[in-house]
């Protein structure tokens, strides 16, 4: 049996929590290259779905489960996000 599906939210949550070009490490790394990114952008396959949790009805996407499909499998989307860091050029 597979994990559950995450609710988008949880999934952009994690994708911005690995960036860490706006925290203090990060802001180290680049004032080393004197390179500072003002945004980024993802284009990333999902699978995504609606379902009823809790008499609501919540969007689910998380990355494809693999990377061969079959006819059983949901068929692959693209989830296509722009994040600007504020303050950026």
């Amino acid at each position: 049996m597979s994990a559950p599906r995450r609710p988008l939210d949880e999934m952009l949550s994690e994708l911005v929590a690995g960036l860490d070009w706006a925290g203090e490490r990060g802001a180290r790394a680049f004032a080393a290259t004197g390179i500072t990114p003002s945004s980024i952008e993802f284009d990333l396959p999902v699978e995504a779905c609606l379902e009823q949790r809790e008499g609501q009805w919540v969007v689910l996407a998380d990355s494809p489960r693999t990377r061969l499909r079959t006819a059983f499998d949901l068929p692959a989307s693209r989830l296509t996000a722009r994040i600007v860091v504020e303050g950026g050029a």
